[in-house]
C-alpha cells in the first residue's frame, strides 16, 4: 500500500489490522514482510520519516549517569530502515554455548537453544545477503590456500565474521513493503503510550503522536514493539498510567541488565617473528564464494578474529570475546597510551628482535549481565511528552578480569606455537588497564527473555509476561549478549516471532 505520513491523518484517526509493529528497522521490517507473505494484515509504524531529520533524531537524546557514555542520539537512526541505515554489516550468530546456562555466568541461559534457532538463522542469512553457515576460519583458509599459523586448536583458535553489503532495510525491502496490499506503513508515527484493557491482561491500543501535535491510535489483535534495545524498555516504563511501574514491569525487570559489547582498542599488541605470514589474519575484507543453496554460490566478505575455544572458556570461567588484528608501528601504539604503559611497551619491544612485526588488537567482549547496568526514565520530557531515558551502563571488575585472563591465554597460545608474544597495559597493581571503553552501539538486554516473570520480561515466544497480546522484538530480549554483533540474531528472532504470530493469526 502507498506510504502514509501520520502528519496527513486527521486527529483521532484509528488505524487497524491484525498485527501492529512499532518500529521499521531490521526486526520490524522482517516481521512485517513475513506476516504479509503469510496473508496477515500488518500496521507498520515508524517514528521517523523517509530520511534522517534532526527534530526526530533528537527524540533519542537522554542522560548517561553510568560509568560510560552510550551514544544515544548518534549511533541509532530514527527513520525508515532504522539503524540498518548506519550498520557496518558485521554478521555472526551467537555461539551454541551462549544459549546455554553457564555455571560461571549469573543470568545466563536462554529458554531456546542453538539447534532450535538454526533454521531461523538460515533465513536471516538470506535476509542480510551473506553466505553459507560457515564461521570457522580454518575451512576458508584451506579452500583459499592461505598460509595459516600452526596453533594448537585446544588453546587458541580463529573464527570469522561475515559482512552484509550492508543491507539497508528500507532501501532494499521498502519497495516490496510498499507494494504489499497487506502492509499499511505510517511514518512520523511515534508511539507515546501503551493502553491496556481494564484488567491489564492485554493491550487495547497504542497511542501515537506526531511532533506537530496530531494524535491517533492503532488498534489491532497483536502488538510488537521493535523500537530498539533502549526504546523498547523506555516505552514500557513510560506507559504507566494504568500500571505505575510500567507495562510488563510487575517484577521490576524492565530496563535492567542493559548490556553493550565493550570494545577495547589498542589495549593489546602481538609481536610476531619477522618470518611469520600474518596476511590471512589481518583486518581487511576478503571476498570468498561459499557453497550455498544458490548453485552459483554467493560472494561473501569476511574477516578472521582471534578467540578461545569453548572448552577453555568453560574451564577458566570466562565470557566470550574475539579480537581482530591490524598492523601497527611502535610509535603509533606508543602515542595512543598513557606514559606508564608506554614505558611497559618500550621494555617489551626492546626484548624482541629489531625486525619484529607488531599487530594491534581490537577486542570485542561479552558483558556480564548485572542489574546495576540499566535503563530508567529521566526527569525531562521530550517534545512528545514522553520521559527521556537515563542510561546507566556499568561494567564489573569481573568484566575487566575476563579480558585480562583472555589476553594471557592468547599470549600463551602464541608462545606455545613459537610465533611471538603478546603485551597488554596494566595498572600499578598488575590489573588489566582498559583505557577508554567504547560500546559498539549494540544495546541489549533491557526486556530479557526468560521462562518466568521473576527473571525477565518476555517469555520464550517473545510475549511480555502477563500481557496476552504484546511482544518485544530486537536485542532487548537477549538474556546474554555473547560477543557476536547482534544484528543477525535480531533478524533470526524476528523471523521466529513472525512465524509464531502468523500461526496465531491464521
Amino acid at each position: 500500500m502507498p506510504l502514509l505520513d501520520a502528519r496527513d491523518l486527521t486527529d483521532g484517526h484509528v488505524v487497524s489490522g491484525r498485527v501492529c509493529v512499532a518500529g521499521a528497522g531490521a526486526a520490524g521490517i522482517t516481521i512485517a514482510r513475513e506476516l504479509a507473505a503469510a496473508g496477515v494484515d500488518v500496521v507498520l509504524l515508524e517514528g521517523g520519516g523517509l530520511e534522517r531529520e534532526e527534530s526526530s533524531q533528537q527524540l533519542y537524546a537522554g542522560d548517561n549517569t553510568g560509568d560510560y557514555d552510550v551514544q544515544l542520539d548518534t549511533c541509532r537512526s530514527r527513520h525508515l530502515g532504522g539503524s540498518t541505515n548506519c550498520w557496518a554489516g558485521w554478521c555472526r550468530p551467537l555461539e551454541a554455548e551462549d544459549f546455554e546456562a553457564r555455571d560461571w555466568l549469573e543470568g545466563s541461559g536462554w529458554p531456546v537453544d542453538a539447534q532450535h534457532m538454526a533454521p531461523y538463522y538460515a533465513r536471516a542469512r538470506q535476509t542480510v545477503e551473506i553466505g553459507a553457515d560457515e564461521w570457522d576460519a580454518d575451512g576458508i583458509a584451506t579452500r583459499t590456500g592461505a598460509s595459516t599459523w600452526d596453533l594448537d586448536p585446544a588453546r587458541t583458535k580463529f573464527l570469522i565474521y561475515q559482512y552484509s553489503p550492508p543491507t539497508r532495510f528500507w532501501s532494499f525491502y521498502g519497495p516490496q513493503v510498499e507494494a504489499s496490499d497487506r502492509i499499511t506503513t505510517i511514518h512520523h508515527a511515534n508511539v507515546v503510550d501503551i493502553q491496556l484493557t481494564a484488567d491489564g491482561s492485554a493491550v487495547q491500543r497504542l497511542d501515537c503522536a506526531t511532533l506537530e501535535g496530531l494524535r491517533f491510535t492503532a488498534e489491532c489483535d497483536h502488538y510488537v514493539i521493535a523500537m530498539g534495545g533502549i526504546d523498547n524498555a523506555r516505552i514500557l516504563l513510560a506507559s504507566n498510567s494504568q500500571e505505575p511501574a510500567g507495562v510488563g514491569n510487575a517484577t521490576g525487570r524492565v530496563g535492567t541488565c542493559f548490556m553493550e559489547h565493550p570494545h577495547f582498542y589498542r589495549r593489546a599488541v602481538i609481536a610476531l617473528r619477522a618470518d611469520v605470514d600474518a596476511s590471512f589474519y589481518l583486518r581487511r575484507r576478503q571476498a570468498l564464494t561459499f557453497d550455498d543453496a544458490n548453485p552459483d554460490g554467493l560472494e561473501a566478505e569476511y574477516i578472521p578474529a582471534l578467540t578461545l575455544p569453548p572448552a577453555v572458556r568453560e574451564t577458566e570461567g570466562l565470557v566470550g570475546m574475539a579480537a581482530t588484528l591490524s598492523r601497527a608501528q611502535p610509535d603509533e601504539v606508543l602515542g595512543s597510551i598513557e606514559s606508564v604503559q608506554a614505558d611497559q611497551l618500550r621494555a617489551f619491544i626492546r626484548g624482541m628482535p629489531d625486525d619484529l612485526q607488531l599487530l594491534k588488537l581490537t577486542i570485542r567482549s561479552e558483558q556480564r549481565p548485572t542489574t546495576d547496568s540499566r535503563v530508567t526514565l529521566g526527569d525531562e520530557l521530550d517534545p512528545l511528552g514522553v520521559p527521556r531515558v537515563d542510561v546507566q551502563w556499568r561494567l564489573t571488575q569481573a568484566d575487566y578480569d575476563d579480558v585480562h585472563r583472555t589476553i594471557e591465554l592468547w599470549s600463551a597460545g602464541l608462545a606455545y606455537a613459537r610465533l611471538g608474544r603478546m603485551w597488554m597495559p596494566t595498572t600499578e597493581d598488575g590489573h588489566f588497564d582498559p583505557g577508554i571503553v567504547d560500546g559498539g552501539c549494540h544495546h541489549m538486554g533491557t526486556t530479557r527473555m526468560s521462562a518466568d516473570a521473576a527473571t525477565g520480561v518476555v517469555d520464550p515466544d517473545c510475549r511480555v509476561h502477563g500481557v496476552d497480546n504484546l511482544y518485544m522484538a530486537g536485542s532487548s530480549i537477549f538474556p546474554t549478549g555473547g560477543f557476536a554483533n547482534p544484528t543477525l540474531t535480531i533478524i533470526a528472532f524476528a523471523h521466529r516471532l513472525a512465524n509464531h504470530l502468523a500461526t496465531l493469526s491464521g
